[in-house]
């Protein structure tokens, strides 16, 4: 790891997280074993079942609740490990953050999202799931951020209901330090015609920018042009492209309430969850965890977001 706060997080993970890690492990191999065992158990037992219904009855019957039985005991089998992993992440990723300096929950509120909606740089969607809530300050700038899960439901014509992804990603805001009143909104760039049809109902006016490569990814809207061009200068322009490349992500962002709120389709979560099926207590997998966090930190550095620059 190649930042410094990141190499200064090796001498923490040795001295005080590799210890707790290797008591976690013991707790963990043990449920693991125990879990294990109960859910080949079940599956032996949905076979015996399956077979001695097979001579009495239908195949398809014996077939359907052998699995009915082997599905339902794996998973009660499996429930005291996964019950652990969750306290144990919640502990972890505790820890983890504290070192940044950072306050972490395992749920998010939903409030958080609000802004986003509004600004409309947030799908519709019909269920969700918020987690991983995460805020702090670096030099002065403020922060909030969480885990999003957005889901649409779609029904046929059969009345069958089927669910797709509608985002999944990252969602919150850093506080902006150069001081704006209305409302900036950058969407995803999808083209002549579809901007076209798009921007009906948004709030404010399209905003031409005079940068070609950012013109290409995002449209703007503003409820005041001046007040648009001022926040994205060039230089500021290039940040925020180099934001969108550094998390590889469908990126949209608004000023907005003196805050700069973001959206960022990952088709993951971007704080990732620490398998509990194989070895906590490996050095290189907590390091894996730490580079999604040491994001919050090159946000700032990258957009600057706590200099009231005039770029």
């Amino acid at each position: 790891m190649a930042d410094e706060r990141a190499r200064a997080f090796d001498g923490f993970l040795t001295a005080e997280l590799e210890p707790w890690l290797a008591v976690k492990e013991g707790e963990r191999a043990k449920i693991a074993q125990r879990s294990y065992i109960l859910a080949g158990a079940a599956v032996l037992f949905a076979i015996a079942m399956a077979l001695a219904l097979s001579t009495s009855t239908e195949i398809q019957f014996a077939l359907f609740a052998g699995g009915f039985i082997g599905i339902a005991g794996t998973a009660l089998a499996l429930w005291p490990l996964s019950s652990w992993g969750k306290t144990f992440k919640a502990d972890l990723f505790s820890r983890i953050f504290r070192w940044f300096g950072y306050e972490y929950s395992p749920d998010a509120p939903v409030t958080l999202m609000e802004p986003l909606r509004q600004c409309g740089i947030l799908p519709g969607y019909d269920k969700r799931h918020l987690e991983d809530h995460v805020w702090g300050e670096i030099d002065r700038a403020r922060f909030e951020l969480a885990d999003c899960k957005l889901v649409e439901e779609h029904r046929d014509s059969k009345g069958r209901t089927s669910e797709t992804t509608v985002f999944h990603g990252l969602i919150g805001y850093f506080t902006f330090a150069k001081p704006f009143q209305g409302r900036t909104v950058l969407h995803t760039d999808h083209g002549t015609i579809f901007n076209a049809l798009g921007g009906m109902g948004r709030d404010g006016e399209r905003v031409a920018l005079e940068d070609p490569k950012f013109e290409n990814v995002f449209e703007v809207y503003s409820t005041d042009q001046v007040e648009a061009r001022y926040l994205l200068t060039p230089a500021f322009m290039e940040r925020l492209l180099a934001m969108r490349d550094r998390l590889g992500g469908r990126m949209q962002a608004a000023f907005l309430d003196e805050k700069l709120y973001l959206s960022v389709h990952l088709g993951k979560d971007h704080f990732r969850n620490p398998s509990v099926f194989t070895r906590v207590d490996d050095p290189q997998k907590v390091e894996r965890l730490v580079s999604p966090i040491l994001f919050i930190a090159s946000a700032v550095r990258i957009l600057k977001l706590n200099q009231e620059t005039r770029v």
